[in-house]
């Protein structure tokens, strides 16, 4: 996740809740969660990168969503 978000920093609180946090959140609100849940529980490299691809197309996804609710409502 870290590597998909161009994070480089130490890890930190602040990481897990601004960074990882809301990549995990978007897979639930987005789709089933349990893909968010194999990514945590995976203890094989490769497919921790691997199911980590389409979490951050989640992330991706619910920023453009918020973008377009926030410009119509800045248009309302």
């Amino acid at each position: 996740l870290l590597n998909n978000a161009g994070y480089k920093d130490t890890i930190t609180e602040e990481t897990i809740g601004f960074v990882i946090g809301p990549r995990l959140n978007a897979v639930g609100r987005l789709d089933a969660a349990s893909l968010a849940a194999e990514l945590l529980m995976s203890d094989n490299a490769e497919e921790a990168e691997f199911l980590a691809e389409p979490v951050e197309h989640f992330n991706q996804e619910r920023k453009d969503i918020f973008k377009e609710i926030s410009d119509e409502a800045v248009l309302m």
